[in-house]
């Protein structure tokens, strides 16, 4: 294989989650993987935003929880606690040690201003032998106030100093296919973009995913080699972690 400054591809091949049927999972997906294997679970929704998956996970006899700042670009949010549903001040999460089996957190992490803290307060608030799953951004422009891009390795050595350890990992949508999808609304007419768009987030892989899947298959390299690739142009990363 003539690319050997590929050094992701070695080092989180034994991490690296290659999917089914040809779908591009997502960290809602496994975190509902892990919800099925036991019952009433309480499950902490870092950065909530509008609650949208308390119905669901509340659905499947589990007991979720929600955290968020009070502002963000998105949602106005108030200074009471409502429900399960609570504002904290970005560094100290309101909750006693060892509170919860699993931690989600989609596409929020890109936005944390003092992130190391935040990650030892997840890991605190964290069973032991409990999960953390979500996704944050890897190579993504700038949007709703991003602070900063997570490589794999900044993401797995963040966690481990927190004391989370990195069990998979895999690629959400491509980098090329987001910059486009941030583009489009910009020059090309609404319904055109939405068009684009569509494709673009399709369930079946972005389209550099599916290219690379593609030449891969051409060249008869091994599927986590190549979700290994994938990750290096990735987008949005996805990953999982236990707490030890």
């Amino acid at each position: 294989m003539r690319i050997s400054d590929v050094d992701i591809v070695k080092k989180y091949y034994h991490l690296v989650y290659v999917g089914k049927d040809n779908i591009q999972t997502s960290a809602l997906n496994w975190t509902f993987e892990e919800l099925k294997k036991q019952e009433a679970q309480k499950v902490l929704d870092f950065g909530c935003g509008d609650g949208r998956y308390l119905k669901t996970i509340n659905k499947c006899n589990h007991k979720w929880f929600g955290v968020d700042l009070l502002h963000s670009p998105e949602v106005n949010r108030t200074k009471q606690a409502y429900g399960n549903r609570v504002v904290y001040d970005g560094d100290r999460l309101p909750f006693n040690n060892q509170s919860f089996d699993v931690l989600f957190s989609c596409q929020v992490l890109e936005h944390v201003q003092n992130l190391q803290t935040v990650f030892e307060e997840l890991a605190r608030v964290c069973k032991i032998g409990g999960k953390f799953i979500g996704s944050t951004s890897h190579l993504e422009p700038y949007h709703s106030n991003s602070l900063r891009s997570i490589t794999p390795y900044g993401l797995e050595r963040m966690m481990e100093e927190a004391g989370f350890r990195l069990e998979r990992i895999c690629s959400g949508i491509d980098c090329f296919s987001l910059i486009c999808s941030r583009m489009f609304p910009y020059l090309l007419p609404e319904c055109l973009s939405n068009i684009l768009n569509k494709i673009i987030w399709s369930s079946r892989g972005s389209p550099l995913n599916r290219i690379i899947k593609l030449l891969g298959r051409i060249k008869n390299i091994d599927p986590k080699t190549l979700e290994c690739i994938k990750l290096l142009f990735s987008g949005h990363i996805i990953f999982q972690a236990v707490r030890v």
